[in-house]
């Protein structure tokens, strides 16, 4: 005889459930199946039996709902959404390499603008992500807090302007001790700091799976983890698709270890685009594809001369849609010029400010309070100069390409190891 007990976890509250058992999940975002059952009458030893993880995503929730009564109330057309794709250690030239076909797709197919001058400023992913948010260097903000220690919750990261002005806030990522706010012993947030956020899900797969013998660092939900994150992004979008959104997708694994790595993905990541598209996704968003830096790990590429000038040169692809492109046709001119010039995560920053500027200035109620200071970049929507410089850019020399020698004295990789930071 045969006898199962399950028990429905929600992160914050467990639920006992008996055979036959009804429950309502419409409010609940993340689940943990766990059943278990007794072998006979007389033992009270129970026998795990079937642990799975489910997710929901509530179009209803108490936390988002003034958001939603404003967007059903607004008059004119609303803004467009922003969509971050960021793939961790994948440079441009890299990413000709290995995802092909996406980056034919959305070169020819769906007109994205390729950037071959974008560089990043730092070594590792925390020292770039500061810049892309804040607009300033990872020093800076160790300047400014005194440590780095402690939470985040405080600080003016650009994505909470478009939050204030109710846009639904999104962050996707895997690899929970990966994450920019948690590495190295940071301690994140201690509150929740976007609407929807992966984050608690990642923790209970990776815990979980460390306790039962299986990884969920490579695989969730039955696919693999960057197809899982791709199509959560995918189930977020459409569920909140009437909402504009501002979400960010940081894909770490397997590309961040494994040079082939990046290759497994180009299929996936084709498919994900073309059903952007075949949804009317692209006709409100815009889209970033992009990542913190180049390949600098775990691989003797990454030490070799050329290996060293990709890390610098991150892969960076933007597309607006067609509808901003007529009502803004001078901002797209300069975005194709300034992909032919020297460009960083500092004037990515300018440009998420100034497209918050552009579109929701005129129905914001708040003031002009964008990080901690705009000294740094310059929007990728307004002109930038041809003879624009590394230091102009504020790209520290040690990431400048401009600097590397490709041809003439013997190549030594320690003397160009950078300093690793953040």
């Amino acid at each position: 005889m045969l006898n199962l007990f399950c028990a429905n976890s929600r992160l914050t509250a467990r639920t006992q459930l008996n055979s036959g058992d009804r429950l309502n999940i419409s409010e609940m975002e993340f689940l943990l199946i766990n059943c278990t059952r007794k072998l006979d009458n007389v033992s009270s030893k129970a026998h795990p039996y079937v642990l799975d993880f489910h997710y929901n995503i509530p179009e209803i929730r108490p936390e988002i709902e003034d958001k939603l009564k404003y967007w059903e109330n607004y008059k004119d057309p609303k803004p467009s959404s922003i969509l971050f794709v960021i793939i961790d250690s994948v440079s441009r030239t890299h990413a000709l390499r290995s995802l092909l076909t996406t980056v034919k797709y959305l070169t020819d197919e769906l007109e994205f603008v390729d950037f071959k001058g974008y560089h990043c400023v730092g070594e590792p992913s925390s020292t770039n992500y500061i810049p892309m948010t804040l607009g300033i260097l990872w020093e800076d903000l160790e300047r400014i807090r005194g440590s780095m220690k402690g939470t985040y919750d405080n600080e003016p990261f650009v994505y909470k302007n478009y939050s204030q002005n109710n846009y639904l806030t999104i962050q996707i990522e895997d690899m929970a001790a990966y994450n920019v706010f948690n590495f190295n012993g940071r301690t994140g947030f201690s509150v929740k700091p976007y609407d929807i956020y992966l984050r608690p899900y990642i923790l209970l797969q990776e815990a979980v799976g460390l306790r039962f013998g299986f990884s969920a660092l490579t695989c969730m939900n039955g696919k693999k983890i960057f197809e899982f994150l791709l199509d959560y992004t995918m189930e977020c979008i459409e569920t909140f698709y009437k909402i504009p959104k501002y979400t960010t997708t940081y894909l770490t694994w397997p590309n961040h270890d494994i040079l082939a790595g990046t290759r497994v993905m180009d299929n996936s990541f084709k498919a994900f685009f073309q059903k952007l598209k075949k949804r009317g996704v692209l006709d409100t968003t815009i889209v970033i594809v992009m990542a913190d830096h180049g390949l600098r790990a775990s691989h003797k590429f990454a030490e070799s001369k050329y290996g060293l000038l990709e890390r610098n040169l991150p892969l960076f692809m933007m597309r607006l849609p067609d509808q901003f492109i007529r009502q803004y046709p001078e901002s797209f001119h300069n975005l194709r010029r300034n992909s032919e010039r020297i460009t960083s995560h500092f004037d990515l920053y300018k440009t998420v400010v100034h497209l918050h500027k552009l579109m929701l200035k005129p129905h914001s109620t708040q003031g002009e309070s964008y990080g901690y200071n705009m000294k740094y970049g310059v929007s990728l929507l307004e002109e930038i100069p041809q003879n624009r410089t590394c230091a102009d850019a504020k790209i520290p020399p040690l990431f400048c390409s401009c600097n590397f020698p490709l041809y003439g004295s013997k190549f030594e990789y320690s003397q160009f190891k950078k300093p690793l930071i953040g």
